[in-house]
Order: structure tokens, then C-alpha cells, then sequence
């Protein structure tokens, strides 16, 4: 018995659709050599400067319910700071870190009987 021959089909190459995930900034981690300055501010009359030099800095700085506070960051190459001012009013605070500095986590915060707590 003869042999049918074999008809080919020509296929298309199988590719699976893929959606595309694009990360917010919120949820993004810093390059390797990123810095990341992060500020919020609920109150009135606050400054924040933040200045970062050098690589892998992150620095974080809220002031909430406070009035006329200064706050100043500097930092020179990979450190952290994450400072906090709550309902403080005219306080100047000033943070800077030369290169490889200590991480510098600190909460100040005007108490309800008036006593102004700081905890580092």
C-alpha cells in the first residue's frame, strides 16, 4: 500500500500575551546609586530644604499640624534619615551626614500638656 503523503500546515509561532506592569514611583525602589528625598507637609509656614550629595541617600521628613518650623537635610553619600515634627511651632532643626553616617530615625512631637517629646 503506498504511503499518503503528509500535507503541511504552516503554523504561526505561539506568543503568549503578557500585560505590561509599570510600577508607580510610590513602589519603586531607588537605582543603585539613587537618592531619594521625600517630604510632606500639613501645617502652615513650614520649610523643608532637603540636599543630597554622593549616592544612596534616603531621607524622609514630615511635619504635620506644625507651624513655622525650618528644617534642614544634608547628606553626603549612603545614608538614611527619617525625621518627624508633629504640632511643633517655631523649632529649627538640621540634619547633616557626612558619607556612611549613622542612620537617623527621630520623632518630635508637642504633647497634648504641652511637654515636647523627642524620641530617637
Amino acid at each position: 500500500m503506498p504511503s499518503q503523503p503528509v500535507q503541511m500546515i504552516p503554523a504561526a509561532a505561539y506568543a503568549p500575551h503578557q500585560a505590561a506592569f509599570v510600577p508607580t514611583p510610590e513602589t519603586t525602589r531607588p537605582a543603585r546609586n539613587g537618592n531619594v528625598a521625600e517630604t510632606i507637609q500639613i501645617g502652615s509656614f513650614n520649610r523643608v530644604s532637603q540636599s543630597q550629595s554622593g549616592g544612596n541617600n534616603f531621607s524622609n521628613v514630615g511635619v504635620i499640624g506644625g507651624k513655622d518650623n525650618n528644617v534642614g537635610v544634608w547628606q553626603a553619600g549612603r545614608d538614611f534619615s527619617n525625621l518627624n515634627l508633629i504640632n511643633t511651632q517655631g523649632l529649627s532643626v538640621a540634619v547633616i551626614q557626612p558619607p556612611g553616617a549613622a542612620p537617623l530615625n527621630m520623632l518630635i512631637a508637642r504633647l497634648p500638656n504641652g511637654g515636647l517629646l523627642v524620641k530617637r
